[in-house]
């Protein structure tokens, strides 16, 4: 499996991780569902359940591979964008914070330095 990852991540360019990371969720979530109904279900047969053929893998492989290439990198922009990794030595520029109370059970991340939260249960 590390195999399969690391060639998925060795094709990201530094064009591609500019590019994928623009737009909002909801558009990566509209891109993925017209890819549901284009790719993955607009060729298979009404059979249930419809048979995976050889010439099916071969047109959705690719297609897969993007989009888990894509979510790596969309996935790593908040994660970059939210957690600080500081010298050794300096005081730390990120806390966990309570949500507060109606969700008392949620904390969130707060990096003071970008002024922005990335939610951690």
């Amino acid at each position: 499996m590390y195999a399969f990852t690391a060639d998925l991540e060795s094709r990201i360019t530094p064009r591609d991780e500019a590019e994928w990371q623009k737009g909002s969720i909801d558009d990566w979530v509209m891109e993925g569902h017209r890819l549901a109904q284009t790719v993955a279900y607009e060729h298979l047969s009404n059979e249930n359940p419809a048979p995976i053929t050889p010439a099916y893998e071969r047109q959705a492989d690719p297609v897969i591979e993007l989009q888990l290439e894509k979510a790596g990198v969309r996935l790593a922009y908040p994660l970059d964008a939210n957690l600080v990794i500081n010298p050794a030595g300096q005081n730390p520029q990120s806390e966990v914070r309570p949500l507060g109370r109606r969700s008392p059970d949620v904390n969130v991340w707060v990096n003071s330095a970008a002024g922005s939260i990335f939610t951690a249960i």
